[in-house]
């Protein structure tokens, strides 16, 4: 009679528990599958306000001038582009009443021997750079033949317009 008595109550504990574990009687579940996207884009970026200060130097300096941009210039791209570089604008400084023009010469070479960074999108100078989003600084050099300045005004010289850096991809 207790093995009768505990076969009875395990077996009502057993339904109580399937109850409780169903919920609502006669309800069911459904299941379905999310799906999560998303779409990368390539993109560079270059910084706001690179700089080429020639300093100051005498006409009488004999000597072509040369400067460059230093860490001014910083530029990021996106993993798996090839970026080309140009300058656009008149690779001409002027003094304060823009009437003495002093050409110089832009080039991605240490030197800049020859004005070769390119004025427009068609024949953009390609340059080395770590494509992984993160800024890096491309140094533009640039340098004036003495030709340009030895019989020039002393005063200060600078663009009458800046030019704009573009890197496109």
């Amino acid at each position: 009679m207790i093995m009768l008595k505990k076969q009875k109550i395990g077996l009502l504990a057993a339904a109580v528990g399937s109850l409780a574990l169903s919920g609502v009687a006669g309800a069911g579940t459904q299941t379905g599958n999310l799906t999560v996207s998303a779409v990368l884009t390539s993109a560079c970026s270059v910084s706001t306000a690179p700089a080429i200060s020639f300093a100051s130097f005498s006409t009488l300096a004999g000597a072509d001038q040369m400067a460059n941009t230093g860490t001014s210039l910083q530029v990021a791209c996106s993993a798996g582009l090839t970026p080309v570089m140009f300058a656009s604008g008149t690779r001409t400084m002027v003094d304060g009443g823009g009437l003495n023009p002093i050409a110089f010469n832009l080039s991605l070479t240490a030197g800049a021997t020859a004005n070769d960074l390119a004025i427009a999108i068609g024949p953009a100078t390609s340059f080395g750079l770590t494509q992984d989003g993160n800024p890096h600084a491309v140094v533009v050099y640039a340098r004036i033949p003495v030709a340009n300045f030895s019989s020039m005004a002393a005063g200060a010289y600078s663009t009458a317009a800046p030019l704009v850096v573009t890197v496109s991809y």
